[in-house]
């Protein structure tokens, strides 16, 4: 289903909506991402679905959305959790991190990151293969090696993950 979302300013001021089809590149939307990890300091990371149009089969966030006109950063990362992990989590468990203007190319959106604790077993989580087609737990040693040996392998957003 297409949806509206918020289209905002270099500023984050909201200047219009748009169905999320017809956002261009001269358009700046927001966007969330959830930067998970567990009790081992372990980071939790998605790989996207092959049929996902933007960086398809890249690792990126363990949940990220587009924030629709119904939602705000916090309540979109909740909705992604849950929809792209089968994990639920209150508002209140979200750590918000740094919130960063990205140009991949393609798109410009605000993401706004936010951290949350969650020791779920990957068997446990029920991942959406519409979205993601992979999960995982690395070592934060195991994700810098990667980043530096293999950055074709991650989405434009990982130069911006919160290590």
């Amino acid at each position: 289903m297409d949806r509206k979302v918020w289209i905002v300013d270099e500023h984050d001021e909201v200047i219009g909506k748009k169905l999320r089809s017809k956002v261009t590149h001269a358009d700046i939307a927001r966007t969330s991402a959830v930067w998970v990890v567990n009790s081992n300091d372990e980071i939790l990371l998605a790989r996207r679905s092959a049929a996902k149009k933007f960086n398809p089969n890249q690792w990126g966030p363990a949940a990220a959305g587009t924030v629709e006109i119904t939602e705000d950063y916090t309540s979109n990362a909740v909705k992604e959790l849950e929809e792209e992990l089968g994990v639920r989590v209150a508002l209140m468990q979200l750590n918000p991190l740094s919130k960063k203007l990205i140009d991949s190319g393609k798109n410009r959106y605000f993401m706004q990151w936010f951290s949350v604790l969650v020791d779920t077993k990957i068997e446990n989580m029920k991942f959406d293969t519409k979205e993601v087609s992979e999960i995982k737990w690395f070592s934060k040693d195991e994700l810098l090696n990667l980043l530096r040996k293999s950055p074709e392998i991650f989405e434009p957003a990982a130069q911006h993950f919160p290590l």
